[in-house]
């Protein structure tokens, strides 16, 4: 019964990765950011960050989408627009939740959740193919939300 085990596979996977991530870049990170730039501009620099922070999983059998393959430039590019995206996205979720780590921290978990596929073979599904997949409603979230801070910007301040 391999759906017994999710609840060991995302309390290990809360530990390697969201846990500590989502408590320095949204729960540190961010409000310092927020002082200088914009909210929109703070999320794609902890973007950018977090990006350069993976680098090393690049070489890791699984944890990226770069991981365990050769690494190409379309890969690379890949995931930096995605790890943009989920930027954008989770700094919404914390703004709109008042600034809740919590819920950047699930979301992430939820993301992460998606490496479980792999211990799921009767699923017969590639995790990277399923994280490309998600990524195009990444970008059409991350494109809306982008759009709604353009019409907004009146009253200077994103994701409202």
């Amino acid at each position: 019964m391999a759906f017994l085990s999710i609840p060991t596979i995302l309390l290990a996977g809360l530990y390697a990765g969201p846990l500590g991530e989502e408590l320095g870049w949204r729960g540190f990170l961010l409000p310092e950011l927020q002082k200088s730039y914009s909210n929109l501009n703070s999320a794609i620099l902890i973007g950018f960050i977090w990006f350069i922070w993976h680098i090393p999983l690049w070489w890791a059998p699984f944890g990226t989408l770069v991981s365990g393959e050769p690494i190409s430039l379309i890969s690379v590019f890949t995931y930096f627009i995605m790890l943009i995206c989920l930027s954008i996205i989770i700094t919404w979720l914390v703004i709109n939740s008042k600034g809740s780590v919590l819920i950047a921290l699930l979301f992430h978990l939820s993301i992460n959740a998606g490496i479980a596929l792999l211990f799921f073979p009767d699923l017969n599904m590639d995790f990277k193919k399923v994280h490309l997949l998600s990524s195009i409603g990444m970008l059409i979230f991350t494109g809306i939300l982008i759009a709604k801070n353009k019409l907004e910007t009146n009253n200077n301040t994103m994701y409202n």
